[in-house]
């Protein structure tokens, strides 16, 4: 394992290391299994908690550092440890009790290439057998192994699986991940833009070293040698003392306080609420997991940053400039430059906007409204539902401030909602084009199979897209026009200069090229704005079907899925027939079926050499070729 691995780099976008394993495609004698003890006779949940909470070959809760734990909490909180429960960030990690495992662990056998899988429940536990691998110091004689499993992550949009090897607390990952969307078991990378390769990863150690930097509360890999760790956590999840500080000193206060009658000295708190804090300071805490960052030195804890501090005290925010490339080769020396060059393609666009979700400081720390105002995370969103107009379920998808969706109320804050009106906007008062982040935040971040608003700032223009290849918040809604179009209206409304644009930009529509000729990106953020009722609406809907279905034969999974779930909302194939883990050839008379149903049902469009048809209103076949042929190949490795 390479020095930047060991300090835990699936957050933050560096290399991973895997192990590869061939067993046989039969099914053999499975390994020995853990023997445990069954648990006193109590519920379920919490017979299941409290028996993985007292093994020693699970991370262990401690308190130390000053951190109690969410439980001292509640004790005067309640509402606040309410909310935070209803929350996604509550049951980012999990032990592994019935009512934490999404996915379906009765007696279910699958396989993943030539390998097998067995997953099932005996009382309230869960276990997997899986193909075995020389780290689990068992009998390598046996191919398979059973594990229990002990933890989970994640619970919004997919699971994870986390097994006890039985070595420390060192736990490897399950190879397969429920989708919770679409309740099904998938094979992890599957649910990535990542390079398309055979195989799959056990991943030994990855929780211990890298998720538990920002999935859990103060939680410490404490590394005992390679893929062996004696980890500690504060709390499972990200809980109260990740976002206001180590809570010791404030509980000992509140209850002397409580036992003498005295009175709080409100001059000197003793926790930190952000929501009191400047707003860079009150970002920082934020940005300690939702920003590209490592320890300033190999020394520092990833850890060592609390709440209230200036987060560069211990940690260097990465930026695509010189001083974080020296820094990535501190953090690992034996890097090289076209490793390097990897690593901040997968992290950025070439103007330094970040490409993947969860990193949203990385954008907001380049925006004017944060560098000369004073926009924070917590302008936008509210941690703790104080509304009652929405579900907690509604308000924990995006934790947005109540009455923030579909509006303008944070801008008009500090841009006249008089300046920057119709007249501004060009686009009808109520229209999707009339709400400021359509145009200024658009989904030019890619995350969780998703296309996600960029935390950047900034205006649309065609120039920077020429430059960047990141697709213009125009065209994302308007995929049905050229970039030509586009360059023409925003050098009337705004006197932008018009770039030189190839012919095809000229002539064709944006849509239609990202999705032919473009990088891996492009396509899957093309393929998800052609799901999205916006962007329906501007471009129309009746020529996406040839596109989408290029895209379903993709060889990245996480394109094929995303334009599989676009098709499903166009109305005329909401029942198509689609799986995007299926073998190629299903895939291929899958995708020709849709295109054959889609070819039956005449249609007259008025802008079909545009949208490169024949006369016929059919796909212009040679065209089509053509631009694949131009396809760009880079190779994607995103982290999320």
């Amino acid at each position: 394992m390479t020095a930047i691995a060991g300090i835990g780099l699936a957050v933050f976008g560096l290399r991973e290391t895997e192990t590869r394993v061939t067993p046989p495609p039969a099914p053999v004698a499975p390994g020995k299994p853990v023997l445990v003890e069954p648990p006193p006779s109590t519920p379920a949940t919490a017979k299941a908690t409290t028996q993985l909470r007292e093994r020693d070959d699970v991370p262990k809760q401690v308190q130390s550092d000053g951190y109690v734990s969410t439980s001292a909490c509640i004790e005067c909180h309640p509402d606040n440890h309410q909310t935070w429960s209803n929350s996604y960030h509550s049951k980012m990690t999990q032990l592994a009790s019935p009512e934490a495992v999404l996915g379906d662990f009765n007696n279910t056998e699958l396989t993943l290439g030539s390998h097998r899988f067995r997953l099932w429940k005996e009382r309230d536990e869960f276990w997997a057998e899986i193909p075995n691998f020389p780290e689990l110091g068992g009998d390598t004689n046996q191919p398979y192994a059973r594990l229990q499993v002990v933890l989970t992550t994640g619970s919004h949009h997919n699971q994870m699986y986390w097994l006890a090897t039985g070595n420390s607390r060192t736990l490897c990952r399950l190879p397969l991940a429920h989708r919770v969307e679409d309740n099904r078991w998938v094979p992890v990378r599957a649910l990535y833009l990542t390079e398309p390769r055979p195989g799959f990863e056990h991943q030994i150690g990855r929780w211990n070293n890298r998720c538990t930097q920002c999935h859990t509360t103060n939680g410490k890999p404490n590394e005992l040698g390679d893929h062996l760790y004696d980890t500690t956590v504060a709390d499972f999840g990200i809980s109260c003392e990740s976002c206001h500080g180590p809570g010791k000193a404030h509980v000992d206060e509140e209850r002397r306080l409580k036992a003498e009658g005295g009175q709080r000295d409100r001059s000197a708190p003793s926790i930190i609420n952000p929501a009191r804090l400047p707003h860079d300071r009150a970002s920082h805490v934020c940005a300690r997991c939702h920003g590209y960052s490592l320890p300033i030195s190999m020394d520092l804890p990833a850890t060592d940053f609390r709440p209230g501090e200036e987060l560069s005290k211990t940690h260097h925010i990465w930026k695509l400039n010189d001083a974080s490339r020296a820094h990535m080769r501190m953090i690992d020396p034996t890097l090289d430059e076209a490793e390097l060059d990897q690593i901040l393609v997968d992290l950025f666009w070439s103007d330094g906007e970040p490409k993947t979700a969860g990193r949203e400081f990385s954008g907001l720390v380049q925006t004017a409204c944060f560098t000369k105002g004073e926009m924070s995370c917590m302008t936008c969103h509210r941690l703790h539902q104080r509304d009652t107009d929405r579900t907690p379920k509604e308000w924990a998808d995006d934790q947005l401030r109540h009455g923030f969706r579909h509006s303008n109320a944070v801008c008009v804050k500090c841009h006249s909602e008089e300046k920057f009106g119709t007249a501004h906007t060009h686009h009808a008062k109520g229209s999707s084009g009339s709400l400021c982040y359509n145009c200024h935040m658009p989904h030019t971040t890619y995350g969780l199979l998703n296309g996600i608003r960029s935390h950047k700032i900034t205006s649309p223009s065609v120039q920077v897209n020429l430059d960047t290849r990141r697709p213009n918040a125009c065209n994302l809604c308007h995929l049905d026009q050229s970039l030509q179009w586009t360059a023409g209206h925003l050098n009337e409304w705004y006197k932008h200069p018009i770039p030189e644009l190839d012919k095809d930009d000229q002539s064709y529509a944006a849509g239609a090229l990202w999705s032919l000729r473009g990088d891996a990106l492009q396509r899957v953020l093309t393929a998800w704005s052609m799901g999205w009722k916006p962007a329906q609406e501007a471009s129309g809907t009746d020529w996406m079907a040839p596109y989408l279905t290029k895209l379903m034969t993709d060889n990245y999974d996480a394109v094929r899925y995303v334009s599989g779930r676009s098709l499903k909302r166009l109305p005329e194939f909401n029942n198509a027939r689609w799986d995007y883990i299926a073998p190629p050839p299903i895939r291929d008379r899958m995708a020709k079926a849709v295109v054959q149903e889609w070819l039956n049902q005449p249609r007259a469009h008025p802008d079909k050499e545009r949208l490169i048809f024949n006369e016929a209103g059919q796909p212009n076949q040679r065209e089509f070729e053509r631009l694949l042929e131009d396809r760009d190949h880079t190779v994607f490795n995103l982290p999320e």
